[in-house]
């Protein structure tokens, strides 16, 4: 009799476990990852182009000031 009994809660047991697993499945199942936007908010090319003029912009801003800055330097020095 010891056996059926201890047989039976193991089986209760092992029939527990399983449907926690069921469940965690389940509900694991339906959370889904990152996805991305239908549409985006700003157009790569329009972006690209936008970066494209402030680092020519950036560049021409910075070669001129360093010829200035050598031009102011060389008067002072003679």
């Amino acid at each position: 009799m010891s056996d059926e009994v201890v047989q039976e809660v193991y089986n209760t047991i092992t029939v527990d476990n399983q449907n926690a697993i069921n469940v965690y499945l389940e509900k694991s199942r339906f959370i889904a990852g990152p996805t991305l936007p239908a549409r985006s908010s700003a157009r790569l090319t329009l972006v690209l182009a936008a970066s494209l003029m402030v680092g020519l912009f950036l560049s021409v801003v910075l070669v001129l000031g360093r010829l200035w800055w050598h031009k102011s330097n060389k008067k002072f020095l003679g």
